[in-house]
């Protein structure tokens, strides 16, 4: 499944903003809910076919320790952890590719396009703390809003705002390797897709 099949954009537009190393934001209009809807979404927060190491449970700005949510052989707590997300904790899902076909056929699609290796991440945001403080990645990042609404706020070297950008629902964003930014949810629940986009040296 490519992005242009979810009725978002063409991949002349998409080359174009990877080509041009800036932040560049995508104006949707299509549904594409249907790339991770909510029953899915259901199914996964609990899911213990996650991997450990790919399962981030956040509440208040930290880490929730996994003893809090996870039995003494790694089971997860569905109780516990649906308590913290009632209470406005955010959760990522890493490598969701592996476990959601259609995000598994875009991230191949956003390959083939880009002869990068893609991983897709999941970030569920039910409180109003972004999931992570200012930070940058150390590859290029294609952020894909499913539900509600997150503001992105970009940083130069000394901290200070130099932009902010406000992704809805089937808002597509490129976000260069080295930039620092976070994401503020604004409409709850949030859920963004990450799609980070690793190059050989030789293409990079």
């Amino acid at each position: 499944m490519s992005l242009a099949a979810l009725g978002l954009e063409t991949p002349d537009k998409l080359r174009a903003a990877f080509a041009s190393r800036r932040t560049v934001p995508i104006h949707g209009g299509a549904q594409v809910s249907e790339l991770l809807p909510w029953d899915a979404i259901d199914s996964l927060k609990c899911s213990d076919a996650i991997d450990a190491s790919d399962y981030y449970l956040g509440f208040r700005g930290g880490a929730v320790p996994r003893e809090a949510y996870r039995e003494p052989g790694g089971k997860l707590k569905p109780a516990v952890i649906q308590a913290f997300l009632d209470k406005g904790a955010s959760l990522v899902l890493n490598q969701i590719h592996r476990h959601v076909p259609a995000i598994g056929q875009v991230s191949k699609y956003l390959a083939g396009l880009t002869g990068s290796r893609v991983i897709a991440n999941a970030y569920l945001t039910f409180g109003e703390v972004s999931i992570f403080a200012p930070h940058s990645d150390g590859h290029d990042v294609l952020a894909l809003q499913i539900f509600g609404a997150k503001r992105w706020i970009f940083y130069d070297t000394v901290g200070q705002v130099r932009s902010e950008i406000l992704l809805e629902s089937s808002d597509l964003l490129f976000v260069p390797q080295g930039e620092i930014h976070e994401a503020i949810p604004v409409a709850l629940p949030s859920v963004h897709l990450s799609f980070g986009l690793a190059y050989s040296q030789a293409g990079s």
